[in-house]
């Protein structure tokens, strides 16, 4: 639990499902001192204190030996081959239910890499055994029905639970940043993610670069991750280093969407991109690569946001200025948000417990 989109996602589903009258707990290989205040009052928190997730089976083992759950939800892959690994290794079979929030080369890496070719041996068994997958948008439904064994029935789409009121009220929350207490300074594009080659921070990057060249702006990339130092080059060799800002990663992100003029999403694929949904529910314009995943689904095709190909700066850098120009109205944006809320998605989960068994279909 270290801050990104997954654990927000976890989160909110646990929460709702504690208001819903469930016991939640939610296990974590390790928990990040500062994330402790970030799980819902009434969800009890486990941390393994395990450094890896091959380190965590053991320390798994005896949670399920004390706790002894009914229903465990796993996520993401590996987690999910441990679940399914060690359950019926004790008092009795659990019912497992993997959630795939990622669109992961582990599925349909390249093919002839010891590594990939490791992975599915032992990652691929772990979706096929489960009692039901989740996934999280239609094209990972997709993704996953092109694995050999997996029968289309059991993989069902449900949304990641994105909005909900709270949205708002962490987006109230004062930021004391220059750039966003200067009444009548330049535009402000925001950027949320981890630092990783996957979420195309190098193309933004590039991007900016030749929208600043017709317009002042300013670009803010909240988020952590091993492309920092390669990123931090890239921005002193194209003369942004007064313009560009990466402090890191950002607790309460919201309160610096709400005030950005844009959100920009440059990934090279996403299942279902949280930060979308998050701007647009604050009423704050987008623009996304249309890359694979569910970034197109969550945008109504572009209704909802500019859409542009994946690793194209000069199309970012347009579609990022157009919006500047031209922002969508607020309202349509807050609309969309809401098909993805947590109460919906809360709603789906139940529904599912109950077709697959995991609780009385009378309750």
């Amino acid at each position: 639990m270290a801050g990104g989109g997954s654990e927000r996602s976890t989160n909110r589903l646990a929460g709702e499902l504690v208001g819903r009258g469930y016991q939640v707990d939610v296990v974590a290989n390790s928990v990040r001192r500062d994330m402790v205040d970030e799980v819902p009052a009434g969800v009890r928190l486990f941390d393994l204190e395990a450094g890896g997730t091959a380190k965590a089976i053991l320390p798994y083992i005896r949670y399920l030996w004390r706790e002894n759950p009914d229903i465990v939800i796993a996520c993401p892959s590996s987690v999910a081959f441990v679940a399914v690994l060690v359950n019926g290794t004790l008092t009795r079979r659990r019912t497992i239910i993997v959630v795939q929030r990622t669109f992961e080369q582990v599925l349909h890496g390249p093919q002839g890499r010891p590594r990939y070719a490791l992975l599915q041996k032992v990652v691929l068994p772990a979706y096929r055994r489960a009692a039901a997958i989740i996934a999280v948008s239609h094209a990972t439904r997709q993704q996953l029905l092109g694995i050999p064994g997996i029968r289309p029935e059991r993989v069902h789409v449900i949304h990641n639970p994105i909005w909900s009121p709270a949205l708002a009220e962490r987006a109230r929350e004062p930021v004391s940043h220059p750039w966003f207490v200067q009444a009548g300074g330049p535009p402000v594009i925001l950027a949320v993610g981890r630092l990783a080659p996957e979420k195309g921070v190098d193309v933004l990057l590039r991007a900016f670069a030749l929208l600043r060249r017709e317009r002042d702006a300013r670009l803010l990339v909240l988020g952590e991750g091993p492309e920092r130092p390669a990123l931090e080059r890239l921005v002193a060799e194209l003369g942004l280093t007064d313009s560009v800002l990466m402090p890191g990663f950002e607790s309460n992100p919201f309160a610096y969407m709400a005030r950005s003029s844009v959100l920009v999403l440059p990934s090279r694929h996403e299942a279902l991109a949280n930060v979308l949904v998050e701007a647009m529910a604050l009423g704050v314009p987008v623009v996304a690569t249309d890359s694979p995943g569910g970034s197109s689904e969550i945008l109504d095709s572009g209704r909802c946001g500019r859409l542009v190909p994946v690793d194209d700066a000069e199309a970012l850098a347009l579609a990022m200025r157009q919006t500047l120009d031209a922002p969508l109205n607020p309202e349509l944006l807050k609309e969309r948000a809401r098909h993805f809320s947590a109460t919906n998605s809360v709603a789906a989960v139940e529904r599912l417990f109950r077709e697959i068994g995991a609780v009385d279909r009378t309750a």
